[in-house]
């Protein structure tokens, strides 16, 4: 099935461009399609996904034609 993924410039995702179409299996969750890319379990924690405009935890099963945005909240002062 086909979903869409973008991510910030600051993110490392191995092999995949922001805004690339990606075939992945049926029923794969975010936490699942993050590992494949070689995202770091650990690092995880600090991403928030959002599919569809809703923000959604890391067990979210993704669906076809899904549009997931990851995003790192930076905080300063």
């Amino acid at each position: 099935m086909n979903i869409i993924m973008y991510y910030p410039a600051a993110m490392r995702i191995d092999n995949v461009k922001s805004g690339s179409i990606m075939d992945i299996p049926e029923g794969t969750n975010i936490e699942a399609l993050l590992k494949s890319c070689n995202v770091k379990k650990e690092h995880m924690k600090y991403i928030l996904a959002y599919v569809n405009g809703e923000k959604r935890g890391m067990s979210h099963r993704l669906r076809r034609n899904d549009e997931l945005k990851l995003y790192l909240p930076v905080g300063g002062g």
